[in-house]
């Protein structure tokens, strides 16, 4: 009897057991939930389905391919090119994985690769080829092949001639190969007809700001695309460049805020944390933001240059000297570093070196009014009132307008036994 309610139990536990296999999803169930989250714009939920389908089956080509979907639209193009590689090795076929893969190397900037693996593929489905073209456009024209560029441009037109991201496409070549007004004209005709289209919206500031300076059409265009994507990080952080420059600082705090909102730990973010927080002076807060840039970025220029300058403003003149040395050092021919460097020099009594720093400089024969004002203060220094005075005509000459020149070059005329004449100039 005790025999028999035993093999009873575990006949029942088996049932059990069956039957909780049986409830759980199947693969091709988890793969059309998948296929249901990636349309609704949930990567994340997609990519967490996929994983579980290939923990199972590991061969799964289509699961491959659409975990590389997700990826990419989760940010991870390097994780999205390698399941796609699987996926064309498991026997995903060309025509679905090429449009994305494209995509995903003009991501992580391999345009030649993209360039060479799609050469010569053509795919029947219309949109398909129409988006593989637009992507090979854009990458023959970051390699400066502008003519291949707009016959890629072309074959995508023809492909699909309604596609909006072909023709947004056409306006970065015309772009990119220097002809800015077509460019304009093209996205004007493309707003037209789509003016919700944020991106277009975006180049749009991008070409007003660089090729004609038009920073209130830019700033128009870029709240533009904001009102129709507020995620567009890199349109929030152009819009916090353009309000520092002006400058409205209160305006720039207001969109740093909302940067931060989207992408509160990208290094962009901080770096704009720290500009704006120099700019109004909160020069304690900008060290601490910068802390963190100096040791994941050490050899970032911009950095480096704002983390100087912001220990010079503390009166941190070690921590300066280093830091501005160190943007020297990667970048020789930035002017702005040396002039910085030199005044931290000069702020501790070393004359010779702040005038050694500042010679690549002045020998260049384009110093500007404030470096040749720091050099003709830092021979007054070193006891040659005849090379400062010389310094302090060529700045008075590149910056007329600035009375501190004026007033130090008259200073020197003191130094150098004309009292009268020094007189005048600061009557004057």
């Amino acid at each position: 009897m005790k025999h028999g309610v035993r093999t009873l139990g575990r006949a029942l536990l088996l049932v059990a057991l069956t039957l909780s296999a049986c409830g759980g999803k199947s693969d091709t169930e988890m793969l059309a939930s998948a296929t249901q989250y990636l349309a609704k714009g949930d990567a994340k939920a997609a990519s967490i389905q996929l994983k579980n389908v290939l923990q199972k089956k590991p061969s799964h080509a289509q699961a491959r391919f659409l975990l590389g979907r997700a990826l990419f639209e989760l940010g991870d193009a390097r994780g999205a090119e390698l399941e796609l590689v699987k996926a064309l090795d498991l026997g995903q076929a060309e025509e679905q994985v090429a449009p994305l893969m494209a995509r995903v190397l003009l991501a992580t900037h391999q345009y030649q690769k993209l360039t060479l693996r799609y050469a010569t593929l053509e795919l029947t489905d219309p949109a398909a080829a129409a988006e593989l073209a637009a992507s090979m456009a854009t990458a023959y024209a970051a390699q400066g092949a502008f003519d291949d560029a707009r016959t890629a441009v072309t074959k995508a037109l023809a492909a699909d001639p309604g596609s909006t991201a072909v023709r947004l496409v056409q306006a970065r070549v015309a772009a990119a190969s220097g002809d800015t007004d077509a460019a304009l004209k093209l996205l004007d005709d493309l707003l037209a007809g789509v003016p919700g289209h944020a991106e277009a919206w975006q180049l749009k500031g991008d070409l007003v700001l660089r090729a004609k300076a038009d920073r209130p059409g830019a700033i128009d265009a870029y709240r533009k695309a904001l009102a129709i994507d507020p995620k567009l990080a890199v349109v929030h952080a152009a819009l916090v460049t353009l309000y520092l420059q002006q400058p409205d600082l209160d305006a720039a705090a207001r969109q740093h805020d909302e940067l931060k909102k989207i992408a509160p730990r990208q290094g962009r973010t901080l770096f704009l944390e720290a500009q704006v927080a120099f700019a109004r002076k909160e020069f304690k807060h900008a060290h601490d933001v910068l802390q963190g840039l100096i040791q994941s970025a050490p050899n970032d220029v911009a950095v480096l240059y704002l983390g100087g300058a912001t220990e010079l403003q503390l009166d941190a003149l070690a921590q300066a000297e280093t830091l501005l040395s160190r943007a020297v050092a990667q970048a020789p021919d930035f002017a702005g570093a040396r002039r910085l460097l030199g005044a931290t020099y000069l702020r501790s009594d070393q004359a010779a070196k702040a005038l050694a720093t500042l010679r690549p400089t002045l020998d260049g024969g384009h110093a500007d009014g404030p470096t040749l004002a720091l050099a003709a203060q830092a021979a007054s220094r070193a006891g040659d009132v005849k090379a400062a005075q010389s310094y302090l005509a060529q700045a008075a000459k590149a910056a007329p307008g600035d009375t501190r020149i004026r007033a130090a070059q008259a200073l020197t005329q003191v130094a150098g036994g004309h009292a009268e004449a020094a007189l005048a100039d600061l009557q004057s």
